[in-house]
């Protein structure tokens, strides 16, 4: 296994060293490029664990270089990889975009809804306040005690009132 494997990373190694060489015409397919990263990724800590034994000087150079350009081609391939799957979602987003538009929906609060029906004050404010305090709140800027306080001070003074003309 480590023999087929050695081979492999080799291989990768002489074609990043002789870039003029022309590179194959098919692209790398998903189990290759798996291969690859494997004999890499297997290269990879073999060299790490000679460089731990005693090694001569020479060899640990060459496989220094040859785990640099492993790392390199590895990463090269990944983002060719992602790219290309980038580039795919692309196309499915817009084509389901096409196809499936949703309804466009209005929503509002319950409390809302019920203005036509049972007014902006008498009953409508008083189950909002019952309801949902903070949606009181957030709809008048004030408390509710503070609202029924304003509300019994300026009432004596906009309460209708007999006059001459009416």
């Amino acid at each position: 296994m480590l023999d087929s494997i050695q081979r492999r990373a080799l291989r990768l190694l002489d074609a990043a060293d002789h870039p003029a060489q022309p590179e194959s015409a098919s692209p790398l397919d998903a189990l290759e490029h798996r291969r690859n990263v494997m004999a890499l990724v297997v290269f990879q800590k073999f060299i790490q664990h000679y460089r731990r034994s005693n090694m001569e000087v020479e060899r640990q150079a060459l496989y220094a270089r040859w785990l640099e350009v492993a790392i390199q081609l590895a990463t090269i391939a990944a983002k060719e990889e992602e790219e290309e799957v980038d580039q795919v979602e692309l196309q499915r987003r817009g084509i389901r975009r096409r196809r499936v538009q949703r309804r466009k929906a209005i929503w509002c609060r319950q409390w809302l809804a019920h203005r036509p029906l049972y007014g902006q004050y008498e009953q409508l404010l008083q189950e909002l306040n019952r309801e949902d305090p903070n949606g009181f709140k957030n709809f008048l800027r004030k408390d509710a005690d503070l609202f029924g306080e304003t509300v019994e001070r300026i009432s004596p003074r906009i309460k209708k009132k007999d006059t001459n003309y009416r």
